[in-house]
């Protein structure tokens, strides 16, 4: 998580799925967003991926999350699918990012 003032501005959740952790629930709000703290937070999620040796992980996103693809690309996750949704916003196309650590 990350604060300031007291009040959470930011977190990212990790669940275990398996051999793989998931990257969940990545928020900033809007008024901190820009300032490092995306790219601070996703570097702690990749070192917790080390430290419990984790050399896997995805994350589920939609094309309209720009911003935040950036991140992911930068920190080495791949685009390894891609599927319109029926059940959302039409047009939406959903998109999975995949991370494979070396041993």
């Amino acid at each position: 998580m990350c604060e300031h003032a007291q009040h959470i501005v930011g977190s990212l959740v990790g669940v275990h799925r398996g051999e793989a952790l998931q990257l969940r629930y990545f928020l900033l709000q809007p008024a901190y967003r820009g300032l490092g703290l995306g790219t601070h937070l996703l570097g702690k999620f990749l070192a917790f991926m080390r430290q419990k040796h984790y050399q896997q992980a995805y994350l589920l996103t939609t094309q309209e999350q720009t911003a935040a693809i950036v991140l992911y690309t930068r920190a080495g996750f791949s685009l390894t699918a891609a599927t319109h949704s029926g059940a959302l916003t039409e047009g939406l196309l959903e998109q999975r990012y995949d991370l494979r650590l070396a041993p």
